[in-house]
């Protein structure tokens, strides 16, 4: 199931669990969840990925009632074990992403606003043990693209839209630390440009691929030393210093590491 804690505004906290069923089967074992609007009725609704079940589990917000509706199911590729629900096609309407480790694909289910429903998947096989997928614009051209990281060949795939002939370019890969478990595409260095942000849980340190405006391409990555087995990576502004940081959650110290943009 998933478990969802409702914000009480009236006592300014959070209210008890409230849990929803998900999954196909007994054991489907649910890696990563999302909320998002992922039927493009202007409503937020719960997508999550189920790693034995091989599809992903959406519930679907129902304003009539003032509450999801049961779940509706999709089939992905083999392990699902992350899941992004954004613009991945670049018409308007969001979509559901999920990087596949057992296969090593990933999926994407394009919204349909002519039969109002999903299409059928779209799956690329990609690296070894992919284990994050994360939509959003990489190539600072105004389109979202797709990004993926593959665990066990220490890169990221990358799927550059193309807006000529609307569909995705063939993958590129950019190497990256030992490990990747987690990545994030944001400004990283606070230059108006998004970068590439990856964990290497297998060395302790996140790989920064920033954007270079005059190459048009990314630099060489740049390390940078945290926690032990660092697990996801966030890059906001943590400190409230209208600069981006970098924050990462630590599995195996139990802690998080937090790298401030010095400026």
């Amino acid at each position: 199931n998933v478990s969802i804690f409702l914000w009480n505004s009236t006592i300014g906290d959070w209210n008890p669990q409230i849990t929803r069923s998900i999954g196909t089967i007994s054991s489907s074992i649910p890696t990563s969840v999302f909320i998002g609007d992922a039927n493009n009725d202007g409503y937020n609704d719960i997508v999550s990925s189920t790693e034995n079940g091989h599809n992903v589990s959406i519930l679907t917000w129902n304003s009539t009632i003032g509450d999801w509706n049961p779940q509706v199911t999709r089939p992905v590729g083999l392990g699902p074990i992350s899941v992004f629900v954004g613009d991945a096609n670049n018409d308007g309407y969001n979509d559901i992403a999920t990087a596949n480790r057992i296969d090593d694909s990933v999926s994407i289910i394009l919204w349909n606003s002519t039969i109002d429903d999903w299409d059928p998947q779209i799956k690329k096989s990609i690296g070894d043990w992919p284990y994050c997928v994360f939509i959003n614009d990489v190539n600072n051209d105004n389109y979202n693209d797709v990004v993926i990281s593959n665990f066990q060949h220490d890169n990221v795939s990358i799927f550059l839209w193309n807006s000529t002939i609307g569909d995705w370019n063939p993958e590129i890969t950019r190497s990256v630390g030992n490990g990747p478990s987690s990545i994030f595409i944001g400004d990283a260095n606070n230059d108006g440009k998004n970068d590439i942000v990856a964990t290497n849980f297998l060395d302790d340190g996140v790989s920064i691929l920033l954007w270079n405006i005059s190459s048009g391409d990314w630099d060489t990555p740049i390390t940078r030393s945290v926690g032990w087995g660092p697990i996801s990576v966030f890059v906001g502004d943590a400190n409230n210093d209208g600069y981006y940081d970098i924050v990462t959650a630590n599995e195996h110290d139990e802690t998080v590491s937090i790298l401030l943009w010095m400026y």
